[in-house]
């Protein structure tokens, strides 16, 4: 799923108002987004799913982020997969967190293929696995993503993968630097970051 293939949605400016409005009255907001989102507005379910990650105070939310979840994952919204994983795993709802962050990993997103990674080397909810979660890093690294590339450093140093290992990581280490004067010099420009710096 494209982002140019949200913008020839027939109601998006609509939808992009229903969004907006969620700076004044979230629950309204919300609301309207589910409305567009019934009729099949995909933009909508991304406006959903980052307002669950961000927190929405309506009694059966849970409910609602599941239902919505499985139309996103339908949709190949692979964005959504992240945002609906950080929302699960704010209200401790692993195993949903684990599902979401599994979809947009297989739909091929890097920053759920990283938050994948990060939930084995943490142990939540799966046990603690650093070969699966070295694996998906490399993955994640490959696609760009920076939070990845970190962690595959630390990852790769820091357990048992031999001599080869730790000189992989000392290689991504310092290639980490690059992303540092990156940073900086979008910061100083006024360029937002793409999405290699998700996590």
């Amino acid at each position: 799923m494209q982002i140019s293939d949200l913008r020839s949605e027939p109601d998006l400016t609509m939808v992009n108002e229903a969004y907006r409005m969620r700076s004044t009255d979230r629950i309204k907001s919300f609301l309207a987004l589910e409305c567009f989102a019934a009729k099949g507005s995909k933009a909508s379910l991304l406006y959903i799913s980052d307002m669950f990650a961000r927190g929405i105070e309506l009694d059966d939310i849970h409910e609602r982020a599941k239902r919505w979840n499985e139309l996103a994952k339908a949709a190949h919204l692979s964005k959504a997969s992240l945002f609906f994983g950080k929302g699960f795993d704010r209200i401790g709802d692993y195993s949903s967190t684990f599902d979401a962050f599994s979809w947009g990993a297989t739909d091929g997103y890097a920053p759920s293929i990283y938050r994948l990674a990060s939930m084995y080397l943490l142990g939540e909810y799966v046990k603690k696995d650093y070969r699966k979660a070295r694996e998906l890093l490399e993955i994640a690294a490959k696609m760009g993503n920076v939070w990845a590339k970190k962690d595959l450093a630390h990852v790769l140093l820091f357990n048992n993968f031999g001599i080869l290992g730790k000189l992989q990581g000392v290689c991504v280490f310092f290639n980490l630097f690059y992303y540092q004067i990156d940073i900086l010099m979008r910061k100083t420009r006024n360029i937002p970051l793409d999405e290699k710096y998700f996590q």
